[in-house]
C-alpha cells in the first residue's frame, strides 16, 4: 500500500510539475506573440506612413 501511495504521489508531483512548465511556455509563448503582433502593426503603420 505504501509503495502505491508513493507511486501516485511521484507520478502526481511530475504531472504538476510538466503542468507548470507548459503553463509558463504558455505565457512565454504569449508575450512573444504579442512582441511579434506589435512589431508587425508598427512596421505596417510606418509603411502606411511612408
Amino acid at each position: 500500500m505504501h509503495i502505491e501511495l508513493y507511486a501516485r504521489d511521484e507520478s502526481l508531483y511530475k504531472l504538476d510539475s510538466k503542468m507548470k512548465y507548459l503553463e509558463n511556455e504558455n505565457m512565454l509563448m504569449e508575450r512573444k506573440h504579442k512582441e511579434l503582433k506589435d512589431s508587425i502593426d508598427e512596421y505596417l503603420n510606418q509603411r502606411k506612413s511612408s
